[in-house]
């Protein structure tokens, strides 16, 4: 995506660079800058929504707003030079060379898509399920114990298995009692 959008803003430079001032001709080089900016600002804000951390995103985006504004005073700084001292077609060349330097370090640096096999996606979700499981029933363990009851000194307790966790004490078990209720003998 974003090396389409960096090929659309060179064609659309070189073609500002080579048409006359026809409105006709304007046309073209305007519909391919507008799909360069559309590609080029989806793909970078995509990559810094990826990319990074949860904690520092809001970071991320303010740090890529700057370089992008800065990128932008320089570019017109320079093109608006070269514009009044040369041309407006070398001004146009000479922002086709970047974006063509650009495209050359996208498709050097590019990685393959790797897609996430999906059972192994499944596997890690249900090993997450047990984990929250787990440490839910150790906190529930722990806010029951007593504030008297001694503390094992230098062990820990063992972990419990998922499956051998008690079941909701709201639902009668099978055996018709609630929850850690120790079955009558009749």
């Amino acid at each position: 995506m974003l090396a389409g959008g960096v090929a659309s803003f060179a064609a659309a430079y070189t073609l500002f660079a080579v048409t006359s001032p026809a409105i006709a001709l304007l046309a073209v080089p305007f519909v391919l800058a507008g799909i360069g900016i559309g590609a080029v600002e989806t793909a970078q804000h995509a990559a810094v929504a990826t990319l990074a951390p949860t904690g520092l995103r809001g970071s991320a985006f303010g740090l890529l707003a700057t370089v992008q504004s800065l990128g932008n005073l320089a570019a017109s700084g320079i093109a608006g030079l070269l514009w009044t001292l040369a041309s407006p077609a070398t001004a146009f060349f000479y922002l086709t060379a970047w974006m063509i330097l650009a495209l050359i370090g996208l498709l050097f640096t590019a990685r393959p898509i790797v897609m996430p096999d999906p059972c192994l996606t499944c596997l890690t979700l249900i090993q997450r399920h047990y984990l929250r499981k787990e440490r839910l029933a150790r906190d529930k363990h722990r806010a029951q114990r007593p504030a008297h009851a001694p503390r094992l000194l230098g062990r820990r307790p063992e972990p419990v298995h998922p499956r051998l966790l008690p079941d909701d004490p709201s639902v009668p078990s099978s055996s018709g009692t609630y929850g850690d209720e120790v079955p009558r003998v009749a």
